[in-house]
């Protein structure tokens, strides 16, 4: 370990959390003050001495192995930004940052990067970058085996987009040491341009762009649209007390609670990376196939056209590898590291419920006879099947809990269609049917996959046996827990739970009463054929 980032009588060094072994202590190096020279002209009137801090690099390189280096500057630069005028600070970040860049250099001319490997990488984002929630840091690596391009690893799937807990993988994977199965990351990879036209620079800025407005906005765009559910749901239950024959004011509000999580999909087509843009937009895209829909008259067959339209949608940016889940405020969370890809929990839940509703109503409005209807539920049942391969499948959706909820789902509404009614000596081998399910999913694709989570799950319980299952098990039990405290959805869910309950209880038992008018019993999730359909949030 050498060099630090000390100021004053302070010591600051906190790269040599990374060097230090499991008792805390670094085999070799120099965090010294002598690294240190006085300047007048730099933050704190010091900087790191680069000629002593470059000899100490060629002593120590001679016997090879890690070494981690702290140049400093850009630390106490950083640290300065409230001690200075803005001018003052910009003239000190971009001296730090220009005599990094010659260290680096000169390190670099006398390197051999054809067994030697070099990582440039900047572990925190500066004050004004989290200030403007600007998260995302320059990470650089040249050595054997990374092509020119851009930075990936199987933790990502993105050029050009890494995670820092791939660094440990990739230093590991460079001295030939097995990562433990514990290790989430991935090594670093180099890969191509590919078919991205603009140069490398430009790429970057724009992506950083498009994932930091993501970040920023996600709030500002889903706390409106869970008003608004909670707006109709409420308006909906109120007229159904009060003023029942006023119920088709609420029609276009209703498609339009419906039709929102498509226009997000669609948003990174149109609309800039401005919060007005994406405003506007939003409300054009949804008013847009509100109308569209609207021209079917039927409100059945208007629930029809949203919902399979939405998880078209879904399923066809999954089978081209989300380029619009990636931008989209209900994909992914880059900064967070919620997800890099496949199928994010929001649109998860709107695939199934989408796709069920589409697909039921699709059949209760086709007005065909029995044999007819069986024949079509069992292509229910091949596309429910396909679409539970691509939720579950590590190429595509990678979603394990979302394979659960969906087997859930189109079992039930299968075993609906075919008239069965579901009874709790049907649970246990519906769960038995899950667990083959898995099996013969895993059997499939396992090895023809690139890594994921599911595959690291896997590697664990092969060498700790279950317990990392129950490890994720009580992890997802308490994040879960700690979402419903704090997300907005959290409002969604209790306000439709407590309209459920009042359709059912006052007045006495209409839910029920309108159920038992019905003859299919596909329309429990489409309301009547005539009237609105109760299940607003499905």
């Amino acid at each position: 370990m050498l060099g630090n980032a000390d100021f004053l009588d302070e010591k600051n060094r906190p790269a040599a959390l990374i060097a230090m072994d499991c008792q805390g202590i670094i085999a070799s190096g120099d965090v010294s003050r002598d690294l240190l020279v006085n300047d007048d002209e730099s933050p704190f009137f010091v900087k790191t001495d680069y000629e002593k801090l470059y000899q100490k690099f060629v002593k120590y390189a001679r016997s090879g192995g890690l070494i981690i280096i702290h140049p400093g500057d850009t630390v106490r630069a950083n640290d300065y930004l409230n001690l200075a005028i803005p001018q003052q600070y910009e003239h000190y970040r971009k001296k730090a940052l220009k005599d990094a860049d010659a260290f680096i250099g000169r390190l670099m001319r006398n390197m051999n990067l054809a067994q030697d490997l070099l990582m440039v990488i900047t572990p925190f984002p500066s004050t004004s970058g989290y200030r403007q929630r600007n998260l995302l840091t320059p990470f650089i690596a040249a050595g054997p085996g990374i092509k020119p391009g851009f930075a990936t690893s199987a933790t990502t799937r993105r050029p050009g987009l890494v995670a820092n807990i791939d660094i440990a993988p990739t230093i590991l994977e460079y001295f030939n040491i097995p990562a433990p199965v514990i290790m989430l990351g991935h090594t670093v990879l180099g890969v191509g341009t590919g078919n991205i036209t603009l140069n490398s620079l430009e790429y970057f800025i724009r992506m950083n762009r498009g994932i930091v407005a993501t970040y920023t906005q996600r709030a500002y765009l889903i706390k409106p649209y869970v008003a608004m559910q909670i707006f109709v749901s409420l308006g909906f239950l109120l007229l159904v007390f009060l003023r029942k024959n006023r119920l088709k004011t609420l029609r276009p509000f209703i498609l339009a609670n419906m039709a929102i999580p498509l226009s997000f999909l669609l948003l990174p087509l149109v609309a800039s990376d401005k919060l007005f843009s994406k405003y506007l937009w939003l409300v054009l895209l949804t008013t847009g196939i509100v109308l569209v829909s609207l021209r079917f008259m039927e409100t059945l067959r208007s629930i029809i056209f949203i919902c399979l339209s939405t998880s078209s949608g879904i399923l066809l940016d999954l089978l081209v590898g989300a380029p619009l889940m990636k931008l989209s405020i209900l994909g992914y969370d880059s900064i967070g590291g919620a997800r890099y890809y496949g199928l994010g929990n929001e649109y998860m839940g709107v695939l199934i419920g989408s796709f069920t509703t589409g697909i039921t109503a699709l059949i209760d409005e086709s007005r065909m006879g029995s044999r007819k209807k069986t024949s079509l539920s069992i292509l229910c049942a091949v596309l429910f099947t396909a679409t539970v391969y691509l939720i579950f499948s590590p190429r595509y959706g990678s979603n394990v809990g979302g394979f659960i909820s969906a087997y859930g789902a189109f079992t039930i509404t299968i075993l609906m269609l075919l008239g069965i009614r579901v009874k709790s000596s049907h649970l246990g081998p519906i769960a038995a049917g899950m667990v083959l399910f898995i099996v013969l999913l895993l059997a499939a694709t396992g090895s023809s996959n690139p890594p994921s989570h599911i595959s690291q799950t896997l590697a664990s319980v092969k060498v700790q046996g279950m317990m990392p299952l129950w490890d994720i098990v009580g992890r997802k039990l308490s994040m879960n827990l700690k979402l419903l405290k704090y997300t907005p959805w959290t409002r969604a869910l209790l306000t439709s739970i407590g309209v459920i309950v009042a359709l059912f209880y006052r007045p006495p038992h209409i839910l029920k009463k309108h159920i038992s008018k019905i003859p299919q019993p596909v329309q429990w999730l489409c309301g009547s054929r005539n009237g609105m359909p109760f299940s607003l949030d499905i």
